[in-house]
This record gives structure tokens, C-alpha cells and sequence, in this order.
């Protein structure tokens, strides 16, 4: 990284999320001490895969990100709504789903 892009690096809010991500190891720690710490190290392995793929994220320009934005909320939506359609209507989920007054009916599941 060059020094200019350390200096842009907002470090408090690093500083802050990692001091959080320990917090959460050590009552994670504490809660696992009389199981073989298959959920601590579990959450040590996912605490490292998220801490590479930030740096990564941190190395790509912003003006980048902006300009693909659109398209990975594209995907990202895409995605929700495949989900949306496998839980629906292959998971044999009650025939009617209401959310916020709104009646999703699984045809499939009507008699």
C-alpha cells in the first residue's frame, strides 16, 4: 500500500471494529471453556477470512466501487430474490406467508 493510501484509511473505525471483534473472541472464549472450542475456533477461521477480504476491499479505489455499485446491487437483489422463490416454493412453506398486510400465496401448497 502506498503511503498515501494509509493515510486515507479511516483508523479509528478500524481501531474501534477490531476492538469489538475481541471483545466478542473473549466471550466467545469464555462461553466455549467447557466444550473443545469448536465454535471459538470456528469464529477465529471467520475472523480471518473477513480481516484478508477488508484489506482487499481497501485496496480497490472508491471511484471504482462507485461505478460498479449499480451492478452489485443488481446482484445482490437477484440473488435475495432467488432465495425468496427456493424458501417459497421448494421448502414447502405454508401456503400463505403475511408480511406487513401482505399476502404471499405459494400456489403449490394449496390444495
Amino acid at each position: 500500500m502506498r503511503k498515501r493510501e494509509l493515510k486515507n484509511v479511516e483508523w479509528s473505525l478500524l481501531i474501534v471494529a477490531i476492538i469489538l471483534c475481541t471483545i466478542g473472541l473473549v466471550a466467545l472464549f469464555s462461553a466455549t471453556q467447557s466444550t473443545d472450542y469448536d465454535e471459538f475456533n470456528k469464529q477465529c477461521i471467520w475472523l480471518i477470512v473477513s480481516l484478508v477480504i477488508m484489506g482487499a476491499i481497501m485496496l480497490i479505489d472508491y471511484e471504482t466501487l462507485i461505478k460498479i455499485s449499480p451492478k452489485l446491487y443488481n446482484i445482490g437483489i437477484d440473488i435475495a430474490t432467488i432465495a425468496a422463490v427456493i424458501i417459497i416454493y421448494f421448502l414447502s412453506i405454508p401456503a400463505v406467508i403475511n408480511i406487513n398486510a401482505v399476502a404471499i400465496i405459494n400456489a403449490a401448497a394449496v390444495p
